[in-house]
């Protein structure tokens, strides 16, 4: 997320475009469905070169992701626990 951050507020949306490609996939696969959704309009706004979407759409990021790390973080610990009961 730093890296799309540094990189779009830069001005590179090629790359910011590729990055939030592989956010897409990697959030997706992690069943962060809000942040897979937003990661691919942030890549989709990078290909079409609409840069004050793009700008928005980065700003927007951060929180976004953060309630995925906090319900993949939530998951993990519940599950941990769950495993140490069964013991």
């Amino acid at each position: 997320l730093g890296r799309i951050a540094e990189l779009g507020f830069g001005g590179d949306l090629a790359t910011v475009a590729r990055e939030a490609h592989n956010l897409k996939s990697n959030s997706g696969g992690f069943g962060t469905v809000r942040l897979q959704c937003h990661a691919g309009t942030l890549e989709l706004a990078c290909r079409e070169n609409r840069t004050a979407d793009a700008r928005r759409l980065l700003t927007e990021i951060g929180p976004i992701a953060q309630e995925a790390f906090d319900a993949l973080d939530s998951e993990c610990n519940s599950r941990s626990v769950g495993a140490m009961r069964m013991r």
